[in-house]
């Protein structure tokens, strides 16, 4: 007889796969649990997060544990990022996104998505990461994950950071700060802040870029997140070196660097190493400058931080150029312009132009200067701008207010609800009152007249609270008025200023003032001048000059200023040109008509200058430096009624003026070539101004 075994078989089977079952649930556990323990190391010990993220992995392989498998090559994604290990990094995040997206696990997939943009933001592709945020953002939205949408604002705010859009990269973190701080997120919170400390770093706007840094710090050490503190040493470091307290620079850095070399933390440790090059640069400390910057240009370029290099080149190139080593300078500019341009860099590209202007400067050739000055000025009208500034400071502002009102929302909440109660107690009081009233008359009576005078007092109390509210609401619209004020008042109190680096200065001086004025009355002399200083006003206006000020018989004007970047050199010769004939036309009046007349001399000379915004009770606008002071000393060398230029402006205008070398001088506590402009008088008579001088002086005179 042969027997069936078919069902002992089954029962095999089901008990096989039960146990398989089973065996797979515990290690799939187990993979779950070694995440967990990866994830706890991430910030305090990058080396265990990676062995135990790769041992995971190997289990979760093993069982064909396919979300576990993308989560672990997730996490070992962002521990390589952290470790500077970029391109792995992306390449473990690829893995991660294409499986999520094979299994439909969309939050996960979009969390790859914004890691997968900060790796192409890093590497110089801002396009793709564009690409990427918008994506993972649109399926944050969908599934109305608040942490994600904050962690996509973040990275967006980063990308326009990087390629100077200030104003939307602040409205982008401070919206991740607002959502952080609702969901009670520190890490995000404190991702914000230093991010935020950054766009206020680049706006120069050191006090508040170092409150963010502070709170970040604060939030990192709280959270035991080694990374965010080295970070934050790192930024507050630049900030004192920004202003020039290189001893407190120095100290955060020492703090920053230990930390970023015991965890091999290499995006910190670049920027440790390239804020201690540029400290001990700024010490005169050169050989040691040079290996500190060496070390960094390393470090970048093993992360594959292409703006990290060009900040690198930029150094480089400062130190070049200190120690007077100008074609190394000029190499190492132009490397890091290179670099910068392709990837958006503007504060690079800037630093490059600035640095380049300054080499061709100190080589005598002032085209070439004149050239890469305007380069970095219009970099600077594009991203480093007054409305950029006004933008992300009118942001801020909106945000601590909406705090402020928040709070305010909540008081008020308090209040109602205290106020419901109190009438609560004040219904079953009513209750009370009646029954003792109904058992006693006189005790009712009297208990009536003191809740009387409760309720009048409590009445009163009432108005006053209304009248307090109406007050304060008052006070709120009056402030929101003068928040410009407030601002206005800021700048005065920090003595901002602006530096010009290339412009052309005129300086004009009334020949033996003193013995002419003593030829008219009082009256005569203020119209005289008034005539005189109106005409000058108006051909300055016209050539695009910028009037600076009138020093009693002196008179002082720029042109190629920030506002005024239509004039140039040749403009400004051309104004002193119109200036002596018009003087001219005057003295053949007044010669005609027996009265005494003024000439003018004047100098120009075209050079660096500094320049900004000076006083506090009264604010006006002012330059300075040797560049006014050579304009000066030129005027003095002119005679009565002639113009002189220096050598620097000579070279720029020796092309469309007939000159007469008149030798060499010391002006400004330097040797200088000067020339004298010559026959003008014929060539230019006829100069194109909106009007003649003849009907200027009776437009003037009316």
């Amino acid at each position: 007889m042969k027997k069936n075994y078919a069902p002992l078989i089954c029962l095999i089977v089901l008990l096989f796969t039960a146990y398989a079952g089973k065996a797979n649930g515990d290690e799939q556990s187990k993979v779950n649990e070694l995440i967990e323990v990866s994830t706890a190391y991430r910030f305090s010990d990058i080396h265990k997060s990676l062995t135990t993220i790769d041992e995971a992995l190997a289990i979760a392989q093993k069982i064909d544990y396919k979300q576990g498998i993308a989560r672990c090559y997730l996490k070992k994604g962002q521990y390589l990022s952290n470790a500077g290990v970029l391109k792995e990094s992306g390449e473990n995040l690829e893995k991660a996104a294409a499986l999520f997206k094979s299994i439909d696990k969309r939050n996960e997939y979009a969390i790859c998505l914004k890691e997968l943009a900060d790796y192409k933001r890093s590497t110089g592709d801002p396009e793709k990461a564009e690409e990427l945020i918008k994506e993972s953002t649109a399926i944050a939205t969908e599934l109305q994950d608040k942490q994600l949408l904050a962690e996509c604002e973040i990275a967006s705010g980063i990308i326009d950071m990087k390629t100077g859009e200030f104003a939307d990269a602040t409205a982008h973190l401070l919206s991740a700060l607002r959502t952080a701080e609702a969901i009670k997120n520190d890490e995000i919170i404190m991702n914000s802040c230093r991010e935020l400390g950054n766009i206020n770093s680049l706006e120069e706007n050191i006090p508040r870029s170092n409150e963010y840094f502070e709170r970040a710090l604060s939030i990192s050490k709280k959270i035991g997140n080694k990374l965010g503190v080295a970070d934050a040493y790192c930024n507050i470091a630049s900030n004192y070196l920004t202003i020039g307290d290189l001893d407190n620079a120095a100290v955060n850095i020492a703090k920053s660097m230990e930390l970023s070399r015991q965890l091999n933390y290499k995006p910190t440790l670049a920027l440790d190493l390239l804020n201690m090059g540029y400290c001990l640069t700024y010490q005169n400390k050169y050989k040691e400058a040079d290996k500190q910057l060496a070390e960094a240009e390393r470090v970048f370029g093993e992360l594959g931080d292409k703006h990290g290099q060009a900040e690198v080149l930029n150094a480089k190139g400062y130190l070049a150029a200190k120690t007077h080593n100008l074609d190394e300078a000029e190499k190492n500019y132009v490397a890091s312009a290179t670099a910068a341009k392709p990837i958006k860099a503007n504060d690079q590209l800037k630093a490059s132009y600035d640095g380049l202007a300054y080499i061709y400067e100190q080589k005598k050739d002032y085209e070439g200067a004149y050239h890469f000055q305007k380069l970095s000025q219009e970099i600077s009208s594009q991203v480093f701008n007054t409305s950029n500034a006004r933008a992300v400071t009118k942001l801020q502002l909106s945000y601590d207010f909406e705090k402020v009102k928040e709070q305010q929302r909540r008081e008020q909440e308090l209040k109602d609800k205290v106020t419901a109660a109190d009438r609560t107690r004040e219904r079953w009081f009513n209750y009370f009152l009646v029954v003792v009233g109904l058992m006693a008359a006189i005790i009712a009576a009297l208990t009536y007249m003191a809740y009387r005078n409760s309720r009048r007092a409590k009445d009163l109390l009432f108005e006053k609270n209304i009248l307090i509210t109406k007050e304060k609401e008052t006070a709120e619209r009056l402030l929101s008025d003068i928040i410009p004020a407030e601002i206005e008042t800021r700048i005065k109190a920090s003595g901002i200023t602006e530096i010009e680096n290339f412009a052309t200065v005129m300086f004009i001086d009334f020949d033996d003032f003193t013995s002419v004025e003593q030829q008219f009355s009082p009256i005569e002399l203020m119209d005289e001048l008034d005539l005189v200083f109106k005409g000058m006003d108006d051909v300055c206006k016209k050539f695009r000059l910028e009037t600076l000020k009138t020093l009693s018989d002196g008179y002082l004007c720029i042109g190629g200023l920030a506002n005024s970047r239509d004039c140039k050199p040749e403009d400004v010769v051309n104004a002193a040109i119109k200036i002596q004939l018009y003087m001219e036309d005057i003295r053949m009046r007044h010669m005609k008509e027996g009265k005494a007349f003024f000439q003018m001399r004047i100098g120009i000379h075209t050079g660096q200058i500094s320049g900004g915004i000076v006083g506090v009770r009264t604010i006006a606008a002012d330059i300075w430096g040797e560049t006014v002071q050579a304009a000066s000393g030129i005027e003095k060398m002119a005679a009565a009624g002639g113009i002189r230029i220096s050598d620097a402006t000579f070279q720029l205008v020796k092309n469309k003026f007939e000159t007469i070398y008149t030798g060499q001088s010391k002006v400004a506590s330097r040797e200088m070539k000067v020339y004298e402009i010559t026959n003008f008088k014929a060539e230019y008579s006829k100069l194109s101004v909106s009007e003649t001088v003849t009907d200027l002086i009776i437009k003037l005179e009316n």
